[in-house]
């Protein structure tokens, strides 16, 4: 089984082995009770998180505090920006303000919503106020809300 296979599957378990020397993936499918081990480089590689803020200064700390995590970093600082991004890439989480001008959080994630109901939607944004994660976790269906530092 190579990593082509691995990218659909369902009813699996994976566990990763965080090993500096040998970082591993080990998945168990539980279908047909096997367990195939995947380097962190033909796996996690391949997986991007692309994150939407207008504050420059929260994009840098955001790569600067990633740089060692086995993601591709995306960053774009506007709702308009992003969906071009996402357009030419593959994506699989996207984290999103929600205070953003021209188009907002909210239209972003149900921008998103519709391109591709796959991708898994978070909000990072100093908004506490209730309404505004009410509507974002009902209409972007947003998958987890946390508040900025």
């Amino acid at each position: 089984m190579n990593i082509q296979d691995l990218t659909p599957l369902k009813d699996s378990v994976f566990h990763y082995s965080k090993n500096r020397a040998n970082p591993i993936w080990n998945v168990y499918n539980l279908t047909d009770n096997k367990t195939v081990h995947i380097n962190e480089e033909d796996y996690v590689k391949k997986r991007s998180v692309l994150f939407v803020d207008d504050e420059r200064e929260i994009l840098s700390s955001i790569k600067r505090l990633l740089i060692d995590e086995p993601y591709d970093i995306l960053t774009s600082g506007s709702g308009e920006d992003a969906l071009q991004i996402l357009k030419h890439k593959d994506v699989q989480v996207v984290v999103v303000d929600l205070n953003m001008p021209k188009m907002d959080g909210l239209s972003l994630l149900k921008a998103i919503e519709r391109f591709n109901p796959n991708i898994i939607r978070l909000v990072l944004s100093v908004s506490s106020d209730s309404d505004s994660i009410l509507s974002a976790t009902n209409q972007g269906k947003v998958h987890r809300y946390i508040t900025k530092p």
